[in-house]
């Protein structure tokens, strides 16, 4: 399947050209296209998912190193990241390799069309090798330790349905017995990362659920709800993205 890639540019025009080009390279697809950071951090910590990022250095006069920075915040995977810019922005271009060296694969200058068209498959080529980067350097989390007093139990990552940030912080659920376990300084980026596993999937800015306890995704209104079958809670509300992220997830996985 192709990899499925955000493009963040604040000009319509370059960002109409970026888009299709991209789209006809065989193994890229683009399933997003923002114009400002803002739009862009609310797509991916919503649950939007981005396989590759080609990201424009200046957006509205903000910088689009700022969303690379919030993922990191976030303790969010970032994917492989294209630079986008212009000759005059190499020095801003420059910033973005110093503080994101591991991540940004490759950088296209503007005109992006020729630029492209040259180097096309040597970009397509980082950005795979990076990815597999990301997945040789990551171990599997089997068991997660709940500590409660002076006992740790250790509970197979399989018994979770869903976590969850709310006023207390971060709670997880169980599909068993076991009593959902508190983490007041918990963060969901974080625990995504460590568990690794595809069939746990972001579908809001405040929970994850697991989708071999999903089963089927309910709308209200505007609203769509993700219907679990095992634990205390029913429901998990998704964001758009989240669900569309979930949707593809119950499709192939």
């Amino acid at each position: 399947m192709p990899l499925k890639t955000i493009v963040v540019e604040d000009i319509p025009a370059i960002r109409e050209a970026v888009v299709y080009r991209i789209n006809e390279h065989p193994e890229l697809t683009v399933v997003g296209q923002f114009e400002s950071v803002q739009d862009t951090e609310e797509y991916l910590l919503a649950g939007g998912v981005a396989e590759a990022i080609f990201l424009d250095v200046q957006l509205f006069g903000d910088y689009g190193w700022e969303i690379l920075r919030t993922l990191r915040r976030e303790s969010m995977t970032i994917p492989p990241v294209v630079v986008i810019t212009a000759e005059e922005q190499k020095g801003q271009a420059q910033t973005i390799f110093r503080e994101f060296r591991d991540e940004v694969v490759d950088y296209i200058l503007k005109p992006f069309e020729q630029t492209w068209t040259d180097y096309r498959d040597q970009c397509v080529r980082n950005i795979h090798t990076r990815r597999e980067a990301l997945r040789a350097a990551r171990p599997k989390l089997n068991r997660l330790p709940i500590t409660r007093g002076s006992t740790t139990a250790y509970v197979p990552v399989e018994e979770i349905t869903c976590l969850l940030i709310g006023d207390g912080g971060l709670t997880i659920h169980f599909s068993g017995d076991q009593r959902p376990y508190q983490d007041p300084y918990g963060v969901l980026g974080k625990y995504l990362n460590d568990i690794h596993r595809d069939n746990f999937v972001r579908v809001h800015r405040k929970s994850i659920v697991n989708t071999e306890y999903v089963k089927s995704v309910r709308k209200e209104g505007t609203k769509a709800f993700a219907c679990m079958t095992a634990g205390k809670v029913a429901e998990v509300e998704c964001s758009a993205e989240g669900r569309k992220a979930l949707k593809d997830q119950l499709r192939w996985g």
